[in-house]
């Protein structure tokens, strides 16, 4: 809410990105007394603290910088556009946090060592996949005239490879995650020396299916923003560098797979 009051008393963008990314650095505050205890619990807090700590200055930088984001002028000129956007990013935040929220109330499950060096694996590689892609484009774009697009690095293979890191990241912390958001329960017998372990499978589907939610969410903002069903990002950036009349640019968007590269999980499946 301090994020839409902002935007409407004032018109400001630079503290979009902000409150946006921000609020998730210290979303962590109630999960690191646990962190000290939960080896689990502290990869995923750091996971989570060490994107939300590069993106946030990223973003924030790069809004000092420009000033103004053109891609939100039209939604944020109005106040039912500005609370859709304010909206959007609530559901983003808390959605897109999930695995992490949800596997912190279950601090007894330690995670296994499969899961904690899986999900780390991704969680770094999603991580400098974003980070590389960022700073690409972000240099690229200080040099380059001002209609000619990137598609150098990592921005060859993908029309939005930060994005495709995001999904990488998000899904490693899912998996860090996963072992904690199954609950057992132990049911004593009939006899004091004798239990049994049930799985209460019900509550534990929920509980990942809610997780689950988190990759969900990116999968939709990301392809909805790159298809222009959702902005009209996708629209701005073929009238900036003539998508029909640049024939290079054309071919790019024509060919060029728009979150995950072709060669990651096989031709065709790049998200077209």
């Amino acid at each position: 809410m301090v994020g839409f009051f902002i935007s409407v008393a004032t018109g400001w963008h630079v503290h979009l990105d902000l409150l946006g990314a921000g609020a998730f650095f210290f979303s962590l505050l109630p999960s690191l007394p646990l962190a000290k205890h939960n080896t689990r619990i502290a990869y995923s807090s750091f996971a989570v603290g060490l994107w939300s700590l590069r993106l946030t200055a990223f973003l924030f930088y790069r809004a000092l910088v420009v000033q103004h984001d053109g891609r939100l002028t039209t939604t944020l000129s109005t106040v039912q556009g500005t609370l859709l956007f304010w909206t959007i990013s609530a559901v983003w935040g808390v959605g897109t946090a999930l695995p992490h929220t949800l596997g912190t109330t279950n601090a007894r499950h330690a995670g296994y060592t499969i899961t904690n060096v899986l999900g780390m694996i991704l969680f770094f590689v999603g991580w400098l996949v974003e980070t590389v892609a960022d700073l690409q484009k972000w240099s690229f774009q200080q040099h380059a005239p001002p209609h000619v697009f990137c598609n150098l690095g990592l921005w060859k293979w993908s029309q939005h490879p930060n994005w495709f890191g995001d999904l990488l990241l998000w899904t490693g912390i899912f998996v860090l995650n996963l072992p904690s958001l199954v609950i057992i329960v132990v049911v004593a017998g009939s006899s004091s020396s004798t239990t049994t372990t049930t799985t209460t499978a019900w509550r534990s589907a929920r509980r990942v299916g809610c997780a689950l939610l988190s990759p969900l969410i990116l999968v939709v903002l990301f392809y909805g923003q790159a298809t222009g069903r959702i902005s009209n990002a996708r629209q701005k950036a073929n009238e900036r560098y003539g998508y029909g009349t640049d024939p290079v640019y054309t071919e790019y968007v024509d060919t060029t797979p728009l979150i995950v590269p072709n060669n990651v999980v096989g031709v065709g499946m790049g998200f077209r």
